[in-house]
């Protein structure tokens, strides 16, 4: 992370999620301890992994290391599937996009301008069902905790 761009940020956006950027420090631990230095309350990290799930262990490491003085939110590439992992190891907060691709292009319709198969009128949007399920697995997780 660069410093000045960190502190230009700090007194405004503290109480806001530090963003992903983590995720790119060399030393997510250290960097971890700049933000609690800094005030921050809530980072959204996926674990200085790709997705939520590879980053499991550092996000447990995470948790550990922030002590409940900042809240460790899992995010990037997270599955329904990853959320009693995420719970398992200490996490209280997951963050995922639950999208799914739609198109407007009717069966037969030819993808105009598009010889590889892409399909130029696709979109994502928030899928409810994956919202829903997400949500019944995190209450099923905080079960007995």
């Amino acid at each position: 992370m660069q410093l000045p761009k960190v502190l230009g940020v700090a007194t405004t956006a503290r109480t806001r999620p530090f963003h992903r950027a983590i995720d790119q420090s060399r030393d997510p631990l250290a960097a971890l301890d700049l933000l609690l230095d800094l005030g921050f309350t809530r980072v959204l990290t996926s674990g200085h992994e790709s997705t939520a799930g590879e980053g499991l262990n550092t996000l447990a490491r995470l948790v550990e290391r922030a002590s409940g003085a900042m809240e460790i939110m899992a995010g990037g590439g997270l599955k329904l599937a990853d959320i009693p992992a995420m719970h398992a190891v200490g996490l209280s907060a997951v963050h995922l996009s639950a999208k799914r691709t739609v198109s407007t292009l009717a069966d037969s319709a030819v993808a105009l301008g598009s010889r590889d198969g892409a399909d130029p009128t696709a979109y994502a949007v928030t899928d409810r069902e994956t919202v829903r399920a997400a949500r019944a697995a995190v209450n099923a997780a905080n079960v007995g905790s």
